[in-house]
């Protein structure tokens, strides 16, 4: 019975196709999950680069300010004439 035989043949080969397709699917599926679970955690590093850069600014400021405000209070300290001097941090 070749008919039958290549009915068979058609079928095999369609569900060999079938199961590579999917294959290939479930492949993609995945490098485009790894790809967004990479580009998220870059995108994320990025954000926190750049909060920390933020940081870093305000911290710079502050200790501007506490400078301007140590060497302000030791010369106002140094020309009176008590005893008694407190002492400023060293920046």
């Amino acid at each position: 019975m070749p008919c039958l035989d290549a009915i068979f043949e058609r079928i095999i080969s369609g569900n060999v196709q079938q199961q590579q397709q999917q294959k290939q699917q479930q492949q993609q599926h995945h490098q485009q999950q790894q790809q967004y679970k990479q580009q998220s955690f870059t995108t994320t590093m990025d954000e926190l680069a750049m909060e920390l850069v933020g940081l870093a600014e305000i911290v710079k400021r502050i200790a501007l300010h506490l400078r301007s405000h140590c060497n302000e209070f030791r010369s106002n300290n140094s020309n009176s004439n008590s005893n008694s001097q407190v002492e400023c941090c060293n920046m």
